[in-house]
């Protein structure tokens, strides 16, 4: 996992007000869903008010939060 649960807290501080108290489920992983991009959009799709965090090679990390 790239955040632990306490960054997750941290992040969802920086969020709109009316996401603060809701619960974080991890809804795609190249490691459990493989990396197909079809496979990241049908799970995308699903959810609305996303966060999409990301880590590159270099070990950063970055991300975005999308409320489409």
């Amino acid at each position: 996992m790239i955040v632990s649960d306490g960054m997750i807290h941290v992040l969802t501080y920086y969020l709109p007000a009316t996401l603060h108290l809701m619960r974080m489920k991890l809804i795609y992983s190249p490691l459990k869903h493989g990396t197909s991009p079809i496979t990241f959009n049908e799970q995308l799709q699903k959810a609305s008010n996303t966060m999409i965090v990301i880590r590159d090679t270099d070990g950063h990390i970055f991300g975005a939060y999308c409320t489409e």
